[in-house]
């Protein structure tokens, strides 16, 4: 559960280690939901891990590394960003799927106040400043949200905050 108190269904990366199949996570919510903490501290648990971040790395950065890693074959591959929409999705569902990757989804379920709460807090996040406007940030992932369908992935896990 961790410093979040969030509840994840599924087991992170079992079926990966038994059988050592190629998988992406694309992680799914808005900012403050505790994607990057819970994929620093529950995910990459795994040394096989490889984290994508555009935070951190940029947008034509974090592209050009995801592709590179999938093209390279790399084992688990996370997408640690917002993929509040389909279309977003899509930029890393359909190169890692034509490259043999099962997807799983794992959509982070909070409330906007709780957001509103963590990013008032934050000091440290690369791309957005704690004095910064948080309710119109927050208002790029709740009003344009699109819940991922069955057709986007293998698997779907939840997180709930």
């Amino acid at each position: 559960m961790g410093r979040h108190n969030c509840r994840t269904s599924g087991r992170i990366g079992q079926k990966e280690k038994q059988i050592m199949i190629k998988t992406i996570y694309i992680l799914v919510g808005p900012q403050g939901a505790g994607k990057t903490y819970w994929c620093k501290n529950v995910l990459i648990t795994d040394k096989r891990v490889t984290r994508i971040s555009q935070d951190e790395q940029g947008k034509g950065g974090h592209m050009s590394l995801f592709m590179d890693y999938i093209q390279d074959g790399a084992s688990l591959i996370v997408v640690d960003r917002m993929n509040f929409n389909r279309e977003q999705r899509s930029r890393y569902i359909g190169p890692a799927m034509r490259q043999g990757y099962r997807i799983v989804i794992v959509l982070f379920k909070i409330d906007r106040a709780t957001c509103l709460g963590r990013l008032a807090t934050r000091k440290d996040h690369p791309t957005i400043p704690i004095d910064a406007d948080h309710d119109k940030i927050l208002d790029v992932y709740f009003n344009q949200f699109e819940p991922p369908e069955p057709d986007e992935y293998d698997e779907l896990q939840e997180v709930v905050c």
